[in-house]
């Protein structure tokens, strides 16, 4: 990848141009802004590239580990404890007969 073509790839990009240090992921999302209306398969594609390299990207700044299909996730809570509605069913089904 020649760094004057993506420098010119992000002077050009309305959405993607700020992201000049980041080489790799002005290629993806300016080259898919590129062919989004003359090859649509083509920019999704680039654009799926864009948001696995941002991920990667992410998890090497934070340190998080990524889940793998193996890794058993965590069990997910609702933060809301949702009152119970069997009293109202049944206070209606009485009503309603």
């Amino acid at each position: 990848m020649d760094p004057r073509q993506v420098r010119r790839l992000a002077e050009q990009s309305a959405n993607f141009g700020f992201l000049k240090e980041h080489p790799l992921l002005v290629w993806y999302g300016a080259g898919a802004e590129l062919l989004v209306y003359v090859d649509a398969q083509a920019a999704m594609f680039k654009i799926r590239a864009f948001g696995d390299e941002l991920a990667k990207d992410l998890v090497r700044r934070t340190g998080a580990r990524p889940f793998s299909s193996r890794t058993p996730r965590p069990a997910r809570r609702s933060p809301v404890k949702w009152p119970s509605t069997d009293g109202a069913r049944g206070r209606f089904a009485e009503r309603t007969g």
